[in-house]
């Protein structure tokens, strides 16, 4: 006869909510790709170059594309290689166009988890404000299609966080992945593999007696591959870096907007009318922002007195500091960066962060977060699709005048449109001008230009400072248009003018009769377009 077992009840299975704040994370990263991949030409301003030099790559010695004609493959370990080789090997698995949209896939998965890594790495556990990286995706330098400097601004990040972690207890392996991470960086940009030397020295002064003199080499001597390339690099680029300080007239005022024009999302691009849209959603992000990151800052500060532990982690509140005094100090153009200063925003913000304390995630901050960042990919989305359409006419209309042969030069003509008058002091984004890139990517032919900063080198390249000429004012365009038309223009048929109507009929008539405008059904006069050609050139 059996004993009678004790009334024990049954455990309960633990219930898992499918809508977890990691799992939701990963539904955002999802639904963020669906702008790159909405559109056939992502509208973005220095994307089309980087995906012409990986086409130029792929099929150099192509008959077919006759690139091997116009162009010089450079195979030497320079900064911005990255994203050109990324699509360069992407391209073997997908076409062109596939593979450039399959790198971008690649960055905008990259950096919000970068960025998750490395709140972790500072703040030891899961954080409330972890959906933010999934804002910085489409981001200013994003829209201008500075690719590399993105992937390097995700590896920079992702190396942060796995030093921080190690950064007293140093290991072999440690030391291998920070001397092939700052390598990388390297390769990618030059920019985050600066921010990164920035913050090892910062750590070396501010942990010295934590870190010890060997710890101090051992930092040192994994940035010695890197080092001596930087040295090649610049000694290969003798002649060619530039250093230009800002005028003194002007200073402040760049200054200023080193520090804002990364948090404004492209006022000055075309998809849209005018400034309004934009320039409400820069409000709206930032206002929403800004509220969300005063209520977590208080719920912090309650923890913080109640646990007895640090509000701000001092150290990481001083290198946020010291990036800030590099982008007042930095000029405007050095060794080849267009505003290099603007470029450590993203990191001293995201040291300003990590700083703070902040509170454990719960469904409150989530779920401010999250219609957030809804709200963002719904604007870029309605972005992408503008901006891919206005993309698509420009290539079709400009169809007619690239070939192997030929191709035209593009020429931005600045001043206020009537629906943007604040195109002179916000900053501009504007695709439209390397749309015909995607057409030189598809059929080959000479464009010479072509960015040198990256792996391909036009064997007939126009002088650097011709090369794509961005000027603020319509008065400095007019001051370069005598040198233009002596030295560039004679070896050109067509000449394609981007900018608002009556700037561009003004500078259309200080080039004829040399020159003279198109008139098609292809072509409609615009307030983006105008297409002039030498008048022995036969009408498309």
């Amino acid at each position: 006869m059996g004993t009678s077992s004790p009334n024990i009840p049954a455990k309960k299975r633990p219930t898992r909510n499918l809508l977890t704040h990691d799992t939701v994370f990963w539904l955002l990263i999802g639904l963020s790709l669906i702008p790159i991949w909405i559109t056939r030409y992502p509208p973005l301003q220095d994307y089309p170059d980087w995906l012409l030099q990986a086409q130029i790559l792929r099929h150099l010695n192509d008959p077919a594309l006759g690139f091997s004609t116009y162009y010089a493959a450079l195979i030497v370990p320079v900064p911005n290689l990255g994203s050109i080789a990324l699509i360069y090997l992407l391209s073997f698995v997908a076409p062109i166009e596939i593979a450039g949209k399959l790198a971008l896939s690649c960055y905008a998965i990259a950096l919000p988890l970068a960025v998750v890594y490395f709140l972790r790495a500072t703040q030891a556990r899961s954080t409330a404000l972890e959906y933010l990286g999934l804002l910085l995706v489409y981001n200013y330098f994003f829209y201008m299609g500075y690719i590399g400097y993105l992937f390097g601004l995700a590896l920079l990040m992702a190396l942060i966080g796995y030093l921080w972690r190690r950064r007293f207890q140093p290991t072999g392996g440690a030391w291998l992945v920070l001397a092939l991470g700052s390598v990388g960086l390297f390769l990618t940009h030059l920019m985050p593999w600066a921010t990164l030397g920035f913050v090892c020295v910062s750590w070396a002064v501010l942990w010295r007696k934590q870190l010890g003199a060997r710890r101090l080499l051992w930092l040192a001597a994994a940035f010695a591959p890197s080092l001596i390339l930087l040295v090649f690099y610049v000694r290969m680029s003798a002649g060619q870096l530039v250093i230009v300080p800002y005028p003194p007239s002007s200073l402040l005022y760049n200054k200023i907007g080193s520090f804002i024009e990364p948090l404004i999302l492209a006022p000055g691009f075309r998809p849209w009318p005018n400034v309004a849209p934009p320039l409400l959603l820069d409000a709206g992000l930032l206002a929403g922002v800004g509220a969300m990151v005063g209520v977590a800052l208080r719920a912090a500060r309650q923890q913080a007195r109640a646990a007895s532990v640090a509000l701000i982690d001092s150290s990481s509140l001083l290198i946020a500091f010291g990036l800030a005094v590099m982008m007042a100090v930095l000029p405007f153009w050095f060794g080849g960066l267009v505003r290099p200063d603007e470029r450590l925003t993203i990191p001293a913000a995201l040291l300003t962060l990590a700083a703070v304390r902040w509170p454990r995630p719960t469904w409150r901050y989530d779920a401010a977060l999250i219609l957030i960042v809804i709200g963002m990919l719904v604007f870029h989305t309605a972005t992408f699709v503008r901006g891919g359409d206005e993309m698509a006419r420009l290539v079709n209309s400009l169809a007619s005048f690239v070939g192997r042969e030929e191709h035209p030069y593009f020429l931005r003509v600045p001043g206020a449109c009537a629906q943007t008058p604040a195109e002179q002091w916000l900053p501009i984004i504007e695709p439209g001008p390397r749309a015909g890139f995607y057409l030189s990517a598809q059929r080959g032919g000479n464009n010479r230009q072509i960015l040198d900063t990256g792996l391909v080198m036009a064997k007939n390249a126009i002088p650097f400072e011709n090369r794509m000429l961005w000027p603020r004012l319509l008065s400095q365009l007019e001051a370069q248009l005598p040198d233009l038309q002596a030295e560039i223009f004679p070896e050109y048929s067509v000449i394609v003018l981007f900018g608002c109507p009556q700037p561009m009929e003004r500078v259309a008539g200080q080039l004829s009769p040399a020159f003279t405008p198109v008139t098609s059904p292809e072509i409609p006069r615009s307030s983006y377009l105008f297409v002039l050609q030498r008048p022995d050139r036969p009408q498309p």
